[in-house]
């Protein structure tokens, strides 16, 4: 929303706009106002009971409200199951940042309110910069290197020769850390910070993604712990609704 224009969006005729409400610029939401098409504002918390709130939401706008609610019961179940076996495993917290971007030693970072730190909370990952960043904010080199974290995340649009992976490893202070020593950086997708009814097979993606850079005896834990839960879990496309 936040990359396109108002004239865009006329251009395809809607008759129904849904946006989330942290939806951006509102000059073009009161532009689409003034063009008197139905907009309906769904809730965009990053939470697991934000996302069944907004599976519910979206599916009673396009009239399939019963369907939105055995979605949503599915997804939070499925999403509980993976939640309750990392709690089970983990004993202590994995230390971790998520890195959006770096330039010059200093490096955004996931803080309190961001999609990425809520994600890293639901799979039981400690973020040293939840209490100490709103949202995504820059960060120093020595700021990193006093969180010194055990792992690192950056997103897969990133992970590109000379760039996002490889760039990080070779900042300064990210070399410094433990994670950039002992290779413990991955690179997620950026769909999997949606929030949507797809949540636990994002969830199951970075458990998976979690346990290549673990030590080995972590991830019998969790192949054993999964096999036991069994929990199914579906790719829903999001345009059903």
């Amino acid at each position: 929303m936040r990359q396109l224009s108002a004239e865009g969006i006329l251009s395809l005729r809607p008759d129904l706009i849904l946006v989330t409400a942290d939806a951006q610029p509102q000059s073009v939401l009161d532009q689409l106002q003034r063009a008197r098409i139905d907009i309906q504002v769904i809730p965009n918390a990053y939470t697991l009971e934000g996302v069944e709130e907004k599976i519910i939401q979206v599916a009673r706008a396009l009239s399939v409200e019963e369907r939105g609610i055995v979605l949503a019961h599915e997804t939070t179940e499925q999403t509980r199951l993976l939640t309750n076996s990392l709690q089970q495993l983990q004993q202590t917290p994995l230390n971790a940042v998520f890195i959006m971007s770096v330039r010059n030693s200093n490096m955004m970072v996931a803080g309190r309110g961001s999609r990425a730190d809520a994600l890293m909370q639901l799979a039981g990952i400690h973020n040293p910069f939840s209490d100490k960043v709103v949202n995504y904010q820059n960060v120093s080199g020595e700021a990193l290197m006093e969180a010194n974290p055990d792992l690192i995340i950056t997103l897969q649009d990133m992970a590109m020769p000379n760039s996002g992976v490889e760039r990080l490893l070779q900042d300064p202070a990210i070399s410094r850390t433990e994670a950039a020593q002992k290779g413990q950086v991955i690179a997620i997708q950026a769909r999997w910070l949606n929030f949507g009814p797809d949540l636990p097979v994002s969830l199951d993606a970075l458990v998976k993604q979690l346990n290549s850079v673990k030590p080995s005896r972590s991830n019998d834990q969790l192949n054993a712990n999964q096999q036991d839960d069994k929990p199914t879990l579906v790719s829903v496309n999001q345009g059903d609704f």
